[in-house]
């Protein structure tokens, strides 16, 4: 029922529902002589704002996987992901990195109201353009509050119609 809910909304353009699953997979791959291993499989799911969902189940069942699938996109967001650097503690990022690994805590489940004090700061120039691109995707969603020394930042503060 969750499947034929979530292809008919995805023919639509609604904003009521925050979360929309499409046939959401994810497969571990074999490892040390072992099977690939499925951890999500084919999960559709549409929630709507101010609904809840509970999952319920053994150790194994893909609970923490599909969460860790919302929090991989969003360290993706902020170039956090690949070369080891989402494995390591956060202790041991760079004053730069946890700048950028803020931002994406503060963006998951697309809040409607960020507040952000100097997020640029300590961040080269890639980064930073890279840093503004997620907060201006963000601004799409929702309502950004920021503080910035960087000019950088003025046109994510210029109100598109």
């Amino acid at each position: 029922m969750q499947r034929e809910k979530v292809e008919q909304l995805l023919l639509e353009s609604t904003t009521s529902y925050p979360i929309i699953y499409d046939n959401l997979k994810k497969i571990y791959p074999a490892r040390d002589g072992n099977p690939a291993k499925i951890a999500v499989r084919g999960l559709s799911l549409a929630l709507l704002r101010g609904e809840s969902f509970g999952m319920f189940g053994p150790n194994g069942a893909g609970k923490t996987s599909l969460i860790n699938m919302a929090v991989e996109d969003s360290l993706k967001s902020v170039n956090l992901f690949h070369g080891g650097v989402a494995d390591k503690h956060a202790g041991k990022y760079s004053g730069g990195m946890k700048r950028r690994l803020s931002v994406a805590v503060s963006l998951i489940g697309d809040p409607k109201v960020v507040f952000m004090d100097e997020p640029s700061t300590g961040l080269d120039p890639a980064s930073r353009n890279s840093l503004w691109s997620v907060v201006k995707q963000a601004k799409r969603e929702g309502a950004i509050i920021l503080t910035s020394i960087s000019l950088s930042a003025l046109p994510l503060l210029i109100h598109h119609s």
